[in-house]
């Protein structure tokens, strides 16, 4: 269980920092982050539609 905890952790830690980096530098490079953002929506859609599990969600964000 505490597995589990810690990867929603970690999970949710990055994609809140890559989504803070999304919108400080949106502006730079619209279709480069807009496809970041893109990517960080699909995996919480997933994730909330139950497609995803913990572990997945952690090794999808890393990849973002």
């Amino acid at each position: 269980m505490q597995k589990g905890r810690g990867q929603k952790t970690e999970a949710g830690t990055i994609i809140s920092a890559v989504s803070a980096v999304v919108k400080r530098e949106m502006d730079s490079n619209p279709a480069f982050y807009k496809s970041i953002a893109k990517q960080i929506q699909d995996i919480i859609d997933e994730y909330k539609a139950k497609r995803l599990s913990e572990e997945e969600k952690l090794f999808q964000s890393k990849k973002c």
